[in-house]
């Protein structure tokens, strides 16, 4: 049993060895009424550098727009990473809170973001 969880240890830590997460990045400014955490995004990249620019995913998670977050994609992040594609993952403000039209615009701002921003993440 302790060689078996010692094994899963390892192969998590070389798992994750080939990506590298940023965290939490703001994309907009917060919206009153909106959770802390609406206007966030996480930027997975591949760990290893490259002069070449990488292509870039943006993934808006689903969730009937009433719930959801972008922490339970970070699998999906780091999986891209590894196959050398960067990867935004955003949150977005949530029914009640807002409306669709609201919702939209954060998506509108993510990609807006993406495109002024990514090059920082070695993404094109």
């Amino acid at each position: 049993m302790k060689y078996f969880l010692f094994s899963i240890l390892l192969s998590s830590v070389m798992l994750n060895c080939a990506s590298t997460k940023i965290k939490d990045l703001s994309y907009q400014a917060q919206q009153e009424g909106s959770r802390p955490e609406a206007n966030k995004l996480n930027v997975f990249k591949p760990t290893k550098e490259s002069e070449d620019k990488r292509p870039v995913v943006i993934f808006i998670h689903g969730g009937y727009w009433e719930e959801g977050h972008k922490d339970i994609y970070g699998f999906l992040g780091r999986n891209f990473a590894k196959q050398n594609v960067v990867t935004v993952i955003a949150n977005y403000r949530l029914s009640p809170n807002a409306s669709y039209n609201g919702m939209a615009q954060d998506v509108a701002n993510v990609i807006e973001w993406t495109q002024s921003n990514i090059s920082d993440y070695g993404g094109d």
